[in-house]
């Protein structure tokens, strides 16, 4: 993308034409809207996330998406006590500058 007019952001003057990088990975990690943003709180309220993007880009499967997540979780509580991190293991990040992710996490269940 390119700037389409001169603008000053972030103390910075940014001149029409130059190019900018969008860092979607960091779109909710904005403390100004978020309270402990690197901490995953399921019970966050307001939570104005952009994970299903916003405005005419907003995600169309969003509400099927939170409804398969909330189902999911239901179950799982359901069917396991506990689980964690397998030992010995760490979680393997996706290096990727538009989303951000695990490519592999090996996790140990507790059935219920």
């Amino acid at each position: 993308r390119a700037a389409t007019r001169d603008v000053e952001f972030g103390g910075k003057l940014i001149k029409e034409g130059e190019q900018v990088v969008l860092m979607y990975s960091s779109a909710n990690r904005d403390t100004d809207h978020f309270t402990n943003p690197e901490e995953l709180d399921i019970t966050r309220d307001p939570n104005m996330h952009l994970a299903f993007g916003f405005g005419t880009h907003f995600c169309l499967g969003s509400n099927l998406a939170r409804l398969e997540i909330r189902v999911f979780f239901e179950e799982m509580i359901k069917r396991v006590k506990g689980w964690g991190l397998a030992p010995g293991t760490a979680p393997v990040e996706m290096p990727n500058a538009f989303v951000f992710g695990m490519r592999e996490m090996m996790v140990v269940l507790d059935p219920a």
